[in-house]
């Protein structure tokens, strides 16, 4: 059985490097659509608490009201959360058309290990 990382080195082979790409794009896509959920459903788990509280203890309007303005103030942060994070995510896609440039003039884009510590800031990946 030959060594499939001996055959890999030997020449350019643009579906593996197609490959590195699809891996890519969906590892962030779905670093960004978790943060966009984590984000919503905090959120959410903060507003049902809050008012599972206002009715236990509503006293009079300022409370009321107290409530409003902070569930308002929550809804806009979280909208800057989640814009701040497409902005990321669609920065970094940006970045996936200068490497299917570099496949089509027939030039490798390095180890995957590299594409993920330059695009996600990830950690080396740990050996097998």
């Amino acid at each position: 059985m030959t060594n499939l990382l001996e055959k890999s080195d030997a020449k350019f082979n643009p579906e593996i490097e197609i490959l590195k790409i699809t891996l890519l794009s969906e590892d962030l896509r779905t670093r960004a659509f978790t943060r966009i959920g984590f984000y919503f459903s905090f959120y959410v788990a903060l507003a049902v608490g809050a008012i599972a509280v206002l009715l236990q203890v509503v006293g009079d309007r300022f409370e009321f009201s107290a409530f409003g303005i902070a569930f308002t103030a929550g809804i806009f942060y979280m909208g800057w959360l989640i814009r701040g994070s497409d902005i990321e995510y669609y920065k970094q896609l940006g970045h996936i058309g200068e490497l299917i440039s570099t496949i089509e003039k027939g030039e490798k884009l390095g180890e995957f290990e590299d594409l993920v510590k330059k695009f996600i800031g990830a950690p080396s990946i740990p050996p097998h």
